[in-house]
């Protein structure tokens, strides 16, 4: 069994370009400098990804993965509507389970900042069985949904509350609820920072990612025909729904500036994943995931 991860974010590109074809009119209006507020970073990442599954042949398999590439922040905001992308950047500083959204600020007040917003809650996935002869695909797609988000700013403390109750793929449903909390240390010019959070998904949700339907058992069997192993395949890839269930992340983490504008970092983040989704053939024997890096930001 072979996992391959795609991040999909082609509806906050296409949000991002008709975002940007509005800021010439808009820069008509006298007040347009004093309503439109700006932020972006790029940076490199670069680090390792730790994880447990089981292989084609049943065996509890440990994969390390190196992972790197450049990652853009942006936030774009005109009065209460906003466009963000979180990037990939390693310190969470949008909180710890905010994704790409377009949304409107709609109340504020001396701590607290609410949102009604489309956020890609997770990205998409693919999961491949093959042999010498065939391969099998079972794609995931992002699942975009709309929701509420509550952020609080409070002294060195970030909290955060998302409510995603509506998906805009039917065969997803479901609904989505996280909490989080971070909290900021200066220790002469290094920001340390800690953050903590659990997130619940319903049965809807983890059933598509993590649930496997009649068809793709018979497929997958198919597939596995060719195997030695092929009858304890059949019995370990059977049609499997799964319930609703809690992850928890934590995570800590170091920003460093040497220049105005260039920030060096680094995070390790440990995630546990839902007890139901442990009964997943897909996700069998992975309890938790570790991920670990650094990264170098320029900051705009």
């Amino acid at each position: 069994m072979k996992t391959n991860n795609r991040f999909t974010t082609t509806w906050v590109v296409s949000a991002l370009v008709i975002f940007c074809q509005l800021i010439p009119a808009i820069s008509f209006a006298a007040d347009v400098e004093e309503d439109f507020q700006w932020f972006a970073s790029l940076g490199y990442v670069t680090g390792i990804s730790e994880s447990i599954h089981i292989d084609q042949n049943l065996i509890d398999t440990e994969t390390k993965e190196r992972f790197k590439g450049f990652s853009v922040e942006l936030r774009a905001q005109y009065k209460g509507f906003f466009l963000e992308i979180p990037g990939r950047g390693l310190g969470d500083n949008d909180g710890l389970y905010t994704g790409p959204g377009l949304g409107y600020n709609f109340l504020n007040t001396e701590i607290w900042s609410f949102d009604a917003y489309f956020t890609q809650e997770s990205s998409s996935s693919e999961w491949t069985f093959s042999n010498p002869e065939q391969t099998y695909s079972i794609p995931k797609d992002s699942d975009l949904r709309f929701g509420l988000r509550a952020t609080g700013y409070y002294d060195k403390f970030l909290t955060q509350f998302i409510f995603t109750p509506v998906s805009v793929r039917d065969e997803i449903g479901g609904f989505a609820l996280s909490a989080s909390i971070r909290r900021d240390w200066q220790i002469r010019n290094f920001n340390i920072f800690t953050s903590i959070g659990a997130k619940y998904r319903s049965s809807g949700i983890l059933n598509y990612y993590y649930g496997i339907s009649e068809e793709e058992s018979l497929r997958i069997s198919e597939v596995a025909s060719y195997w030695d192993t092929a009858e304890q395949l059949n019995e370990f890839y059977v049609p499997t729904e799964i319930g609703a269930g809690t992850s928890i992340n934590l995570q800590i983490g170091f920003e460093h500036p040497f220049t105005e504008n260039w920030v060096f970092g680094g995070s390790y983040a440990v995630v546990k994943y839902a007890d139901s989704v442990k009964n997943s053939p897909f996700r069998a024997g992975d309890a938790t995931s570790i991920v670990s890096g650094l990264s170098i930001t320029y900051v705009f």
